[in-house]
Parts: structure tokens; sequence; C-alpha cells
């Protein structure tokens, strides 16, 4: 049985990092960084949590959320390499913390 998650403001998921790309950001620029291509610094932890603080669904796409970080990690990593401190994520990109 596959269960689908559907987000809502408040919850803290984790982030599924087995994505080809990882998660995406804001970076310094202004612009899409995404957490495991060649172009941004990666994301090397083994654990991203978000607590969700925008949720829309899209007819294409499902359900699309804005995250803030949770954990230290990734935290961290956001001030390195990101003008603000919020992930952007699907409902696909999220699993049960």
């Amino acid at each position: 049985m596959k269960v689908e998650i559907i987000p809502e403001v408040g919850d803290i998921f984790e982030i599924n990092l087995d994505k080809k790309y990882g998660f995406a950001f804001s970076n310094k620029g202004g612009g899409t960084g995404m957490s495991n291509w060649e172009y941004d610094n990666k994301y090397t932890h083994n654990v991203a949590k978000v607590k969700i603080t925008k949720v829309w669904y899209d007819d294409e796409t499902g359900y699309r959320c804005w995250g803030e970080p949770v954990n230290a990690e990734l935290k961290e990593y956001l001030n390195e390499v990101s003008s603000k401190q919020v992930v952007y994520v699907s409902q696909f990109d999220l699993k049960i913390a």
C-alpha cells in the first residue's frame, strides 16, 4: 500500500535526500539552487528536516511547499549557500520524520 503525504502548515518532515538533484533553495544570487548538483555545494549530511510554512496544490505537480530548516546541519548549510532560510519541496520529496 502506498501512502500519499498531504502536508499542512506546521508539519515536520524529513526530506528524501535520494532525489537526483536534492532539494531546492534560493541561492545567494537570487536564482534556484539545488542541494545535489554540480553548480552548488552539496548537502552531505544524512538528515534534513523541515517545518512546513506554506502549502499549495498545483494540478500538474501535486502539493508544493516551503519549509524552514529544523535540524542544525540544514540551517548551517542554508547559511552557507542560500539567501534565506527556506527550502522548496513537493509532497514527493517528503517522508515521515
